[in-house]
């Protein structure tokens, strides 16, 4: 037990203790093993030990000893073609591991909250269920009650943002399957209760980048949702941005294009996605919103 509390730093002011010379060493080493990972998968064209042995500025032998590690645990192999050293399988299977423990509401927390804070309006992310929508995060800075859309809530695909945002982005067979077992059924006077209707608009959202929801939900609502795509561009789910129709204006689409982004694990690259009208900062009206009463 003395020996476990004295790892412990007290309160006296002193010193943490230091590791010891082995462990420095082995860290050491294994910041080395690392910059040869990154140094080959950064590399605009393969490189050779002779090439390694320049770029890394290591000894020969040191680097031969951290190579063969590598290549071991099949992080790295050899193109037996011209002897150079690329990324190895095991680091494709560690990615599908982390693509598969990819969590989508905690890699998109502050991004809702940024939106949220810099529009004043309710931001929301969605992942699609069937011919559903389900709310499965939702940001909403000083508004209490005044959208009923909650965490937890099913929305229809087809008349939300959200939805029809996830939808256009589908590969044709599976949207075409999602439109056909869907009962287009009518949420308001404006919701799009034909395939055709419903069809012509994912064009037309996936034509510009984001989509439209104009009182087909709910009367009096309005937004504007973009995808989340991964990193083969299919959509893991959707942001919107959604309020009452007598703040926000959906027609307003002249502005400049801003990006929305959801970092997703590497090696993968950032998911990026694109939506108008622009965010601005805090504590200033967006030009599309009407002032607040």
């Amino acid at each position: 037990m003395r020996n476990m509390l004295s790892a412990i730093p007290s309160d006296s002011g002193a010193s943490p203790p230091q590791p010891a010379a082995s462990a420095r060493g082995g860290i050491a080493v294994v910041d080395k093993a690392m910059a040869m990972v990154n140094l080959v998968a950064g590399a605009t064209h393969p490189m050779t030990f002779t090439d390694l042995v320049r770029r890394s500025g290591l000894p020969k032998a040191t680097l031969h000893r951290i190579l063969a590690t590598l290549l071991a645990q099949g992080l790295l192999r050899i193109e037996p073609r011209d002897r150079t050293y690329r990324l190895g399988l095991r680091i494709l299977e560690l990615a599908h591991r982390v693509w598969a423990e990819f969590d989508l509401r905690v890699a998109a927390e502050d991004e809702l909250a940024r939106l949220a804070e810099a529009t004043g309006e309710t931001v929301r992310l969605g992942v699609l269920d069937g011919a559903e929508v389900i709310v499965v995060s939702r940001d909403a800075p000083g508004e209490v009650g005044e959208l009923a859309s909650g965490v937890g809530e099913r929305l229809p695909f087809h008349a939300t943002a959200l939805g029809k945002s996830i939808a256009c982005c589908l590969e044709p067979p599976r949207q075409q399957r999602l439109l056909e077992s869907s009962s287009l059924f009518a949420s308001t006077p404006a919701t799009l209760t034909t395939v055709a209707a419903l069809r012509t608009d994912l064009n037309l959202a996936r034509a510009r980048g984001y989509a439209i929801e104009d009182g087909e939900h709910a009367a009096d609502t309005r937004g504007v949702a973009v995808a989340v795509l991964d990193h083969a561009g299919r959509p893991l789910g959707a942001i919107d941005l959604t309020g009452p129709a007598s703040r926000l204006d959906t027609r307003t689409t002249d502005a400049p294009v801003s990006r929305t982004k959801v970092r997703g694990p590497r090696p993968f690259r950032v998911v990026e996605t694109k939506t108008r009208p622009p965010y601005h900062s805090a504590g200033s009206a967006p030009p599309w919103s009407s002032p607040r009463p």
